[in-house]
């Protein structure tokens, strides 16, 4: 064939692509529209990226003006909506996920807070809501710390004067610099990562959809006598779907450069060939997967195996450093990695050639490998399907169905049994409960890579530098006394955080005047630079105590008051409830467990029962669900059955021998399992009926549950969600799953404090219910009027 000719048949093979996908409205929708409308809802969901008017208690027992000063001072916290209500009213609360966090003013408390042996005040927080809690716990502190201080000022102000008093009280300061996110906007950050995913899981998703399309119909041979050349219509439709998502990659790139404000330190054009790497790296593991796949549902399920996953093992939740090797390794082996990290390299840090090249290189090398290596064995895989005789897919031997009991049994058991959804019903959620958790094996971010930049070089910096490199948080990889080394080891990516030892610390301390600690950190990955911040925190305010005791001891304060104050418990104390540990994996697992339900039923469902409903000789039970009552719901038993054991599974079983917080209150995890289960069968069964066949729902059940954690509100908190996407979460099963599995089985609330959950999960079993019946009716009577099967 000449070069004239092949590039025609190429042209051709673009434009039988274009032409049959937008011949579909379920592909048109799964593939094209769904990305959209997730992008726009998480960017939706995030709005402003500030925490505002979090629902927290305040049991004030003191009742004393020095207690309602402290009240005044937390209420003025915008990040707070402060309730007072009794202590055990506030705990049930913190159990049901009402209040996010509850401050303790003990009786007592104002008459002995400074006498040793006296009274702290208490705040609790749920370490359920780790992210929520940790940011809450942030706000708390620093304002009590500065109420704490002014009530040091007036107290002093007799030794010292006005003058020396300011002097002592504001002494040690610790300055937070988040690059690339000064303010730290949740929206700047988690789109930063989770848009992404999203255009990557749709991609490889849409790609190898269209690559087994064909396949999955037998029609392999009219594809290749229609393009004219196999390696053209292949070409054909991997060029269409990388236009598509390169147009996404980069509309994404320009609006959250422009509209959200993350101007690039570096260049914008690199970010782009990063986001065009990324795109093609996605495309060839659509190649990778389609050549190598027996069948083509298998095709699809390592697409969803190998992306919908695995952002945690990018490092952008959780530090990559902190993985055993087998996750790191894995990590390295994804292409959303190097994205991520070359968007920080050109978004935050405005990295060298140096230091970008290689990373683009390593990105490069997913677009080209796994097509050079796999595109030949796809050609040849094709043409010896085109070129044997089309199977006829086998018919089971049909069986009477007579009752809904004979519904449910061989629904049961075809749905188990049927060979695309066994590996995913039968094994797939005990799989991903497993997966999902392996990066955030460590629990706690320790070690970060940090630089110290001592400006001083005297003995006081020195004993602070040690007593830096003697905490488990930070690993000080380099200690210089300039500046610029820090700024050019941050921009080259070898470290993730500096942190800064002004110049005349050590006299400014013995002067008793002001200086202060500054702590630089990657605004792409602001978890780690807030450990480092924290573990600062923790020194600065134990050095600036001694400081200021120095200091007023060499001014005439009495030795002996000194000493008393020394011996005076601390201001606050702090009281972690439900998640004790406070790691990351026993958060997120048990919130994305819930999800993971959601999503394998989905795939498993819309696979099994879609292929019975498609099939042109349908059998009696599927006739029975699509036109009786007791047939529909024989067939949503079957389904019910299947889902109440994942949950029973996950909550009773692996939570418990992963020693995860579970079964808090052991009747009320089992009403509201039983009640979710109930809504994840109709949930599953209206999306099947709607679609009408196993074509395309593997997408759309993808795409519709992968981001659908972060609209439970224990990630970035509901009450900040714009409106529509708090209304739109709310239709969602695992929305109000979540949410009620966290308040009665990992914090034991009693099952009376969820009754609004429980009745959002009563209400949507309706909604969906009637969905998925009306479907199912509507699909019977199109059978009946003689209207084929749906034929994507």
């Amino acid at each position: 064939m000449s070069a004239g000719s092949w590039f025609r048949s190429l042209r051709k093979a673009l434009f039988l692509e274009v032409s049959t996908v937008f011949s579909s409205p379920r592909e048109v929708l799964s593939c094209l529209v769904m990305p959209v409308v997730w992008c726009v809802l998480l960017a939706g969901l995030f709005n402003q990226g500030l925490y505002r008017g979090i629902p927290f208690g305040i049991v004030n027992e003191d009742q004393t003006p020095l207690s309602s000063e402290v009240v005044r001072q937390v209420r003025a916290l915008p990040s707070l909506k402060l309730v007072e209500l009794p202590q055990e009213q506030a705990v049930e609360q913190l159990r049901s996920g009402e209040l996010k966090g509850m401050l303790l003013i003990p009786r007592g408390w104002s008459e002995t807070w400074r006498r040793p042996g006296g009274k702290s005040l208490q705040l609790y927080v749920s370490r359920t809501l780790f992210a929520v809690s940790t940011m809450l716990e942030l706000d708390v502190k620093k304002a009590l710390s500065t109420w704490s201080v002014e009530k040091t000022r007036l107290q002093i102000m007799p030794m010292g004067g006005t003058e020396g008093t300011a002097r002592i009280t504001g002494l040690f300061q610790l300055n937070e610099v988040l690059l690339g996110n000064q303010a730290f906007n949740f929206r700047s950050y988690l789109l930063s990562g989770l848009i992404p995913m999203l255009i990557g899981l749709s991609c490889v998703l849409a790609v190898s959809n269209s690559l087994v399309r064909e396949w999955r119909r037998n029609r392999e041979a009219v594809l290749l006598r229609a393009a004219g050349s196999p390696l053209a219509a292949v070409l054909g439709k991997l060029l269409f779907w990388f236009g598509v998502y390169t147009v996404y990659m980069f509309t994404y790139i320009a609006w959250f450069s422009a509209v959200q404000g993350a101007l690039p330190a570096g260049s914008m054009a690199v970010w782009l060939l990063f986001g065009l790497a990324f795109v093609a790296g996605m495309v060839s593991l659509a190649v990778l997967f389609c050549s190598a796949a027996p069948t083509w549902f298998s095709a699809m399920v390592m697409c969803v195996i190998t992306t919908a996953p695995t952002i945690p093992f990018t490092g952008f939740t959780f530090p990559d450093f902190n993985m055993d090797i087998g996750a790191r390794a894995l990590s390295h082996l994804l292409p959303l990695t190097w994205y991520i990290h070359g968007q920080e390299q050109q978004w935050v840090l405005g990295s060298p050639a140096s230091t970008w090249l290689p990373t683009l290189g390593i990105a490069l090398l997913f677009a080209v490998v796994p097509q050079a290596l796999c595109l030949p064995l796809l050609l040849r895989r094709i043409r010896r399907r085109a070129e044997s005789p089309a199977k006829q897919p086998s018919q089971p031997r049909e069986e009477p169905c007579g009752s809904s009991w004979d519904v449910f049994r061989i629904t049961l058991k075809r749905i188990i049994f049927n060979a695309n959804s066994f590996p995913v019903l039968v094994t797939g959620i005990a799989f991903y409960l497993i997966f999902y958790g392996w990066p955030y094996s460590a629990q706690q971010i320790t070690e970060v890579p940090t630089v110290i930049v001592d400006l001083d070089g005297s003995a006081a910096s020195r004993d602070l530098i040690r007593d830096i490199s003697g905490t488990s948080k930070v690993k000080p990889v380099a200690l210089v006394s300039d500046e610029r080394d820090a700024v050019e080891m941050l921009r080259a990516d070898k470290v993730n955080a500096a942190i800064l030892i002004p110049r005349d610390f050590e006299s400014d301390l013995g002067g008793g005047r002001q200086t202060s600690v500054t702590v630089f950190g990657n605004g792409a990955f602001p978890a780690q630079a807030h450990t480092v911040y924290g573990m600062m925190l923790s020194l600065v305010n134990a050095r600036a105590s001694a400081a200021s005791a120095h200091y007023l001891l060499t001014h005439g304060a009495p030795a002996d008051s000194l000493a008393r104050s020394r011996l005076a418990p601390p201001l606050l104390v702090q009281g972690d409830m439900f998640n004790t540990i406070g790691g990351y994996r026993n958060y997120l697992v048990p919130m994305v467990g819930v999800l993971i339900i959601q999503s394998v039923l989905l795939i498993g469902i819309s696979v099994s029962v879609g292929d019975f409903i498609s099939r042109r000789r349908r059998e009696p039970f599927v006739r029975a669900a699509m036109e009786k009552l007791w047939g529909f719901f024989g067939m949503w038993a079957a389904v019910f059955a299947v889902a109440l054991f994942w949950v029973l599974y996950a909550e009773g079983f692996y939570f418990g021998i992963a020693e995860f917080p579970t079964m808090g209150d052991v009747p009320g995890t089992l009403v509201l399992g039983v009640i979710y289960a109930a809504l994840l069968a109709f949930f599953a069964l209206a999306l099947t009926f709607s679609f009408g066949s196993n074509h395309n729902t593997t997408a759309f059940a993808v795409i519709t549950s992968a981001p659908s954690v972060f609209l439970a509100g224990c990630i970035y908190p509901s009450e900040n969600f714009s409106w529509w996407a708090r209304a739109f979460a709310q239709i969602i099963p695992a929305v109000p799953g979540i949410n009620g599995m966290l308040a009665v089985s990992q914090n034991g609330a009693s099952l009376a404090s969820a009754r609004p959950i429980v009745m959002q999960l009563l209400l949507l079993c309706l909604l969906w219910g009637t969905v998925a019946y009306s479907a199912a009716m509507l699909r019977g009577s199109r059978l009946r009027r003689g209207y084929p099967p749906p034929d994507d």
